[in-house]
């Protein structure tokens, strides 16, 4: 019978040779790779950098031995730029002429030259591109009972030697070891990964890791949906996008329609006395007008008067992003279609004020979104009037089958029904009240410090989203993109007539949703609609009773994760 400190013996694995390495690595294995909870993150050399280390610990002599290291190669050099790195003693080298096919031999060289402590090529991640750059350092956290005098022959039959030991008092519990000179760090860490009393091993990195991102755009500090420093309940009230924008900006592939009263195309352009905050979001777009009269000269694409809604709402989904105008979208990458159901009051008479399209063109409208223009996400600030069969038919196509089957996202804002100041509770509107027997995802408002808005209606709500406390035409709170021009509110922040600061409603929520939806399918497009309105559910904040809040406050960073 073997003894426990025997059978521990017998789990030590040699490291770096053909035959445990063979045994450890996926059979894909000529890939390099490092394992994260068992699994390997595959990544790629990106030649035009290595990271090297010297034995002196001098970064600043490190170019010009690699000079001598790599004078053999002909056609690569090493160039004057790059710079010494947050650990100490370490540089990064830039090459020139290299390729990924000479890499290895390049770095091999390196590991070769006894001036070299560490070296090894830059890696980006090949799933999302992210840089990955190893540095001579390795953390390894062994499992709970193995003896000191075991955990010692691993290290010595990795070659390696001991930077740091556990510290449990602060929190350490890896060791912290430098590599063997000349070794590979990502062959090391596999194997040691793999061994049977190792809990894992990470190759310590300078990764993709930086602080959430943060536009520049000058009216961004005004945008609290999107950057709110109040809290409610203990959690901010903004809807957590700023690490949602280090995952991703959105991709052009994926469609956002608008279905309103247009979308200003005016705010594409750039020079020409114009400076647009939607520059390339209407890349390939189309548009649909039911309303299409030749008279007016209008167009989806160019409201009529005051018809300014529907760009507010696409300024919310995807304005700019750091182009030094105006406000920053969500998903500033996404493509922007525009379909046209309502317009303002123009000869001859109108309904109440608004020339609004039938049933059966708004049902159109809808199917030719997910059909025609084949989108991903259909936004509608819009809703109310009694129910159609047209319309739900419509919706009812687009969550079937739209996006190939996968069903297009359908989002429609709650309605604003109530005036909670007098205590008037008012219900969730037709067709955003579909969202309790279908995937139509509904969405109400919260203001800027988190309560209930002043309209918000109670019912089947899914999430909730920051905007105004109160609303009507030019009367609210979010500051989005306006008509260029003097149509529209013109009371951006600073007087701005091509921006407002007082859009407002259910209206400028449901477009959020949207934006957070399109994220999602950048880097995800298979999921379903059904996927997208769960997610979208189950990450949101808890905020309150499910009649006025729904599953909660959204929250874009946690549906991306």
């Amino acid at each position: 019978m073997l003894t426990a400190c025997q059978t521990q013996e017998r789990l030590v694995a040699p490291v770096e040779t053909a035959s445990s390495t063979a045994l450890l690595a996926p059979a894909n294995s000529e890939r390099p790779f490092y394992y994260y909870e068992g699994k390997p993150v595959y990544l790629e050399a990106d030649p035009t950098t290595v990271i090297v280390s010297t034995r002196d610990g001098l970064p600043a002599v490190a170019a010009e031995a690699a000079k001598g290291a790599l004078a053999s190669f002909a056609g690569v050099r090493v160039s004057d730029e790059g710079g010494t790195l947050s650990v100490p003693g370490h540089r990064a080298l830039k090459l020139v002429g290299a390729t990924r096919d000479n890499v290895d031999s390049l770095v091999a060289s390196l590991r070769r030259d006894a001036r070299f402590e560490f070296a090894s090529p830059a890696f980006r991640a090949v799933d999302g591109g992210q840089p990955v750059w190893l540095v001579n350092q390795l953390d390894v956290q062994f499992k709970e009972g193995v003896s000191p005098a075991l955990i010692a022959q691993v290290i010595t039959t990795a070659g390696a030697r001991v930077i740091r030991t556990p510290k449990p008092d602060s929190g350490f519990l890896a060791y912290r070891l430098a590599y063997a000179p000349g070794r590979d760090p990502l062959k090391v860490a596999q194997a040691l990964d793999r061994n049977p009393i190792v809990q894992w091993a990470d190759p310590d990195k300078i990764s993709g890791h930086r602080p959430a991102f943060v536009p520049s755009d000058p009216f961004y500090a005004q945008q609290f949906h999107l950057r709110n420093p109040l809290f409610f309940n203990g959690v901010p009230v903004d809807i957590n996008v700023e690490p949602a924008w280090d995952l991703t900006f959105g991709s052009q592939s994926v469609r956002v329609t608008v279905i309103d009263d247009g979308v200003d195309l005016l705010h594409s352009n750039s020079g020409g006395g114009f400076a647009g905050d939607m520059i390339g979001n209407f890349s390939g777009a189309q548009g649909y007008d039911l309303l299409y009269a030749f008279s007016t000269g209008d167009s989806p694409f160019y409201p009529f008067g005051n018809d300014t809604h529907g760009t507010s709402v696409a300024g919310i989904i995807a304005a700019s992003q750091n182009n030094g105008v105006g406000v920053a979208g969500i998903a500033p990458n996404v493509t922007v279609n525009a379909i046209r159901i309502f317009r303002r009051t123009y000869p001859p008479e109108s309904f109440q004020g608004t020339q609004v399209a039938t049933d059966a063109q708004i049902g159109d409208a809808i199917n030719y979104a997910w059909q025609g223009m084949q989108s991903d996400v259909i936004n509608n600030s819009w809703g109310g009037g009694p129910v159609s069969n047209a319309i739900t038919g419509a919706i009812n196509n687009a969550l079937s089958l739209g996006r190939g089957g996968k069903g297009a996202v359908v989002v429609f804002s709650a309605g604003n029904t109530s005036e909670r100041q007098y205590g008037i509770i008012g219900g969730v509107v037709y067709p955003a009240n579909l969202s309790s027997t279908r995937n139509v995802i509904s969405v109400g408002a919260i203001d800027r410090y988190g309560s209930p808005a002043d309209y918000t209606p109670n019912g089947r709500i899914d999430v909730v989203a920051p905007s105004g406390h109160f609303t009507n035409a030019c009367v609210g709170e979010v500051v989005t993109i306006d008509r260029y021009g003097a149509q529209g509110c013109n009371d951006g922040p600073g007087g701005s007539a091509d921006f407002t600061s007082s859009f407002s409603g259910t209206s400028a929520a449901a477009p959020q949703v949207s934006a957070v939806a399109a994220l999602m399918l950048s880097r995800n497009s298979a999921l379903t609609a059904a996927q997208v309105k769960a997610k979208l559910r189950s990450s949101a904040n808890p905020w309150g009773t499910a009649t006025t809040f729904g599953a909660g406050k959204l929250n874009a960073y946690n549906a991306l994760q």
